[in-house]
């Protein structure tokens, strides 16, 4: 079979966006969906990486770019300016860059147009968190594109980091998900939670304090109303940990997270081989 990946424009309701596909030639009308929801970073190598891992796992995968939702990405955030924003990050670590007093001493280090450039990429890449009801409806509208085509196709949908969380609002919005995958992504806000409507796996970090705060009252709310939730914590790893580029990166998490994950999908989203 021929492996088949390659960046194409899509309609999310009104807007176009930019999306990264993949899947074997012989399958991609008949496959499973994966829609795969990045990172804050944008569609970047490492989740065409991920992209290209689904899809020889025989799905056919979409992860939309949403830092190009309209069309394009701004300047602000092309892939070279937004590598240049991650690296440092990298090199000092989120505990300094998120530090004020401690980042300021990072820009003083470096010329002033380099520092600005910095700014304003974290400035424009940041604040798509605040647009997690305007992204899940994006991905409601990708969702609906495949299911409108085939009512009958399996779609699932995985998400890291703000992915996670959009993942996780998602299947609790009439999103026509049949099985979603969260990873260290933010719970749901408390008002929709007992709206989960499709399987969750919620893969988490145990040193991600501040995305862990919620996982308590997000297992409560579904419990009330007997919806399909499993919690994954795995201890001592960092936030980012199946992040294969980042120094955060568990190989033994990473393993048994990913196995989870493909398990999942192939429960909800492959053929029923529960009688061999």
């Amino acid at each position: 079979m021929n492996l088949k990946f390659n960046w194409t424009s899509l309609q999310a309701g009104k807007d176009p966006i930019q999306a990264f596909t993949a899947s074997y030639t012989e399958a991609e009308d008949t496959a499973p969906v994966v829609v795969l929801v990045q990172e804050v970073w944008g569609v970047n190598s490492h989740i065409e990486d991920v992209a290209i891992r689904l899809a020889k796992a025989g799905y056919f995968v979409v992860a939309p770019d949403l830092l190009s939702l309209g069309g394009s990405r701004a300047p602000e955030v092309s892939f070279e300016r937004i590598e240049e924003f991650k690296d440092i990050i990298d090199t000092v670590g989120f505990p300094v860059w998120g530090d004020p007093e401690k980042r300021q001493q990072v820009l003083d280090e470096m010329d002033k147009e380099k520092a600005d450039r910095l700014l304003k990429t974290q400035e424009v890449a940041f604040s798509q968190i605040a647009n997690r009801d305007k992204y899940v409806e994006v991905l409601k509208s990708v969702i609906g594109n495949f299911k409108s085509k085939n009512s009958d196709r399996k779609v699932g949908a995985v998400g890291f980091c703000m992915g996670g969380a959009l993942v996780s609002a998602l299947v609790c919005s009439d999103s026509k998900l049949d099985v979603g995958v969260s990873f260290y992504g933010s719970v749901p806000a408390q008002d929709i939670m007992q709206n989960i409507s499709c399987p969750l796996l919620g893969i988490y970090a145990g040193e991600d304090t501040n995305v862990n705060s919620g996982i308590e009252t997000f297992k409560q709310e579904v419990q009330k109303v007997n919806g399909d939730l499993k919690v994954v914590i795995y201890p001592g790893a960092q936030h980012g940990f199946h992040n294969d580029t980042r120094p955060s990166f568990s190989i033994d998490a990473s393993r048994d997270a990913w196995a989870r994950c493909l398990t999942i999908f192939s429960q909800y989203l492959g053929e029923d081989y529960s009688n061999l």
